[in-house]
């Protein structure tokens, strides 16, 4: 509808051991920019810069969950993948611990999906997202506790990509 859209998802990469999981948030939005798009109007192209965008959480509820969330799924596993192939990501022998990252993604006019950025520290006390973040700090609790105990990481909100 002549609006720009963007599409955020979190990653939880958690070390355990010289072990590395990688796990997908089930939950994800899409931010709506509240102008029409215009090639020349900044404020039209990228969506995070209003701050009265629309918010609408991406879940088992939306139409096209399914279709983006495998999408997304698969872009992570090859982007992950190729990191560690190409051993970017060093783990030390004694590191235990978690990292969330928020990945940004677009949906072009074909449906297909395009990784933009990943953040390494995405914000998540905005009020529009409340209900995400809180699920998602669940997440990340029940995954530190299962490293602490050395248990296996069972949360229903989550994918494990690798």
């Amino acid at each position: 509808n002549n609006k720009t859209i963007d599409i955020r998802y979190y990653v939880i990469i958690t070390f355990n051991i010289d072990k590395l999981n990688v796990y997908l948030f089930k939950e994800g939005y899409k931010r709506i920019c509240e102008n029409n798009y215009n090639l020349n109007d900044e404020e039209s192209i990228i969506v995070n810069r209003n701050k009265n965008n629309l918010y609408i959480t991406l879940d088992k509820t939306q139409p096209d969950y399914f279709v983006i969330t495998k999408s997304v799924i698969n872009i992570v596993k090859k982007t992950f993948i190729s990191v560690i192939k190409n051993n970017k990501l060093k783990l030390i022998s004694h590191q235990k611990g978690y990292n969330i990252l928020g990945l940004d993604f677009i949906q072009d006019i074909n449906d297909k999906i395009w990784f933009i950025e990943a953040n390494h520290s995405p914000t998540l006390n905005d009020e529009r997202i409340i209900n995400i973040s809180k699920k998602l700090i669940e997440s990340v609790v029940d995954i530190s506790e299962s490293l602490l105990l050395h248990k296996p990481i069972n949360n229903e909100n989550l994918y494990k990509i690798i």
